[in-house]
């Protein structure tokens, strides 16, 4: 009920949400208690980008038309052209498990601040990969971007940025 003070009035509740407001603001500018959900939500980026393609993020990965030399080798040692794909699991892939599995050797995750974060692979074919260039045959390899920062990711992460700012914990 609103209570007459000093030529002002005074409604019930405002300081609670002035509370609830500095929390959001505290929780705004701090998103290390989501990092793992932030890298899950990169994780789950990637693995729908190696199922289509690259097309979940808008740009589907140009296929092995213009690498036949290499197309051919690869068929012939792992039995199958996927995209950015080499032993399905094997000992000798790098690249897909850097992007799409916890403890990835090759896995990039660094948190650099309260706001600020790193993902992506240190596999020794990323970079070749994301810049294009030259293969092992001399043919020209189009650059393939396998990181998960299309407007789907960028969608997803600020869904759960949204949802952690808002919610309501208490206070």
């Amino acid at each position: 009920m609103p209570q007459q003070h000093n030529g002002g009035v005074n409604v019930d509740g405002v300081s609670d949400v002035q509370e609830e407001l500095q929390g959001r603001s505290s929780r705004a500018a701090d998103w290390t208690p989501i990092q793992d959900d932030i890298r899950d939500t990169f994780i789950e980026g990637a693995l729908e980008m190696f199922r289509t393609d690259g097309g979940s993020e808008g740009q589907s990965w140009a296929g092995y038309g213009g690498e036949p030399k290499y197309a051919a080798y690869k068929m012939a040692i792992t039995g199958h052209n996927d995209l950015l794909r080499w032993e399905k699991g094997g000992p000798h892939e790098r690249l897909y498990p850097s992007l799409t599995q916890h403890g990835s050797d090759n896995q990039v995750w660094q948190t650099e601040g309260p706001l600020n974060f790193r993902f992506g692979s240190a596999a020794e074919s990323a970079l070749d990969v994301l810049k294009g260039g030259r293969g092992p045959f001399g043919e020209s390899s189009p650059a393939r971007d396998f990181l998960p920062t299309g407007p789907r990711t960028k969608e997803n992460i600020a869904e759960l940025v949204s949802a952690f700012v808002n919610e309501d914990n208490g206070g």
